[in-house]
């Protein structure tokens, strides 16, 4: 993760002091991987979540399961 971040702040910095084309077009590839690895992220952690709940649900393992369910149902809780 902190590689890709790493990575695109690096290429940013160095088109913005020397914006040529192949600078942007550096860029713009970064940019794009970083972008398509943090969605295939966010989609990756449900999945898991469900996998989770199937195991605990098949090996009969009532606390864990709840908790993960109430962790799903809480949803957003705001900081004040």
């Amino acid at each position: 993760m902190f590689t890709f971040l790493a990575q695109r702040k690096q290429t940013k910095i160095k088109s913005l002091q020397d914006p040529n084309k192949n600078n942007v077009g550096n860029l713009n590839n970064v940019t794009c991987e970083a972008s398509t690895h943090f969605r295939n992220q966010t989609k990756e952690y449900p999945k898991a979540k469900i996998d989770e709940l199937q195991t605990n649900s098949k090996l009969k393992n009532i606390r864990d399961l709840y908790r993960v369910i109430n962790d799903f149902e809480e949803g957003f809780q705001l900081r004040i």
